[in-house]
């Protein structure tokens, strides 16, 4: 099985079930508060990389005016294992800026840093910028980051990634894109995606 971080396990079926919860609640006028936390659990057919993963996040952000958004972002992650590896930790602190550049174009960049503790003990740093545009019916993303992630043998790793994502609406319930990434793990290997999306609901 081939993760986005490289070779896990060998060749076989991965399964991944999700679940999280959001909200958010405006302090006042200019603050926003935002909290969402999710709970992954990861099988592998041979068994050998099963685990499970904890996350948690809250952002503050302060409307500065109509156009920019400073925030904070800080971050929690407990990877563990099912066999008898020890759990491993990531917490992360960010702060960014939305700008909203033109009434159909946004930009949000960030840096910060982030910090592993359990089995492996180690600072590293994080950043990233991301532009949207809009124009009718079609959407356009790109970004690039610098980020420490979930790793496909476990734990987790630092990557550097851009990708680029169109989309176009074909009605009010559905619409048709492409994304595109390249991922570099700093431990040395390369991936790439290609993809066609779609999205909609029935009437």
């Amino acid at each position: 099985n081939l993760e986005d971080t490289g070779r896990a396990g060998g060749d076989n079926t991965r399964t991944a079930r999700t679940a999280g919860l959001n909200a958010s609640y405006a302090l006042t006028e200019l603050w926003q508060l935002s909290g969402d936390t999710n709970y992954t659990r990861l099988t592998f057919d041979n068994g050998i990389n099963n685990s499970r993963s904890y996350t948690g996040g809250a952002t503050i952000s302060y409307a500065y005016n109509d156009r920019i958004q400073p925030y904070l972002r800080l971050t929690a992650n407990r990877f563990v294992p099912d066999n008898s590896s020890p759990y491993t930790n990531l917490y992360g602190a960010t702060l960014g800026t939305r700008w909203q550049t033109s009434p159909l174009m946004e930009v949000d960049f960030f840096a910060g840093i982030n910090q592993t503790a359990g089995s492996v003990s180690e600072r590293d740093w994080q950043a990233g910028a991301s532009m949207s545009f809009n124009q009718g019916m079609n959407s356009y993303a790109v970004s690039t980051n610098r980020s420490v992630r979930p790793a496909g043998n476990g734990g987790f790793i630092s990557s550097e990634s851009v990708s680029a994502n169109w989309s176009r609406s074909l009605s009010e319930l559905s619409s048709l894109g492409m994304d595109i990434s390249l991922r570099r793990n700093l431990a040395g290997n390369t991936t790439n995606a290609v993809g066609i999306t779609s999205s909609g609901q029935d009437t």
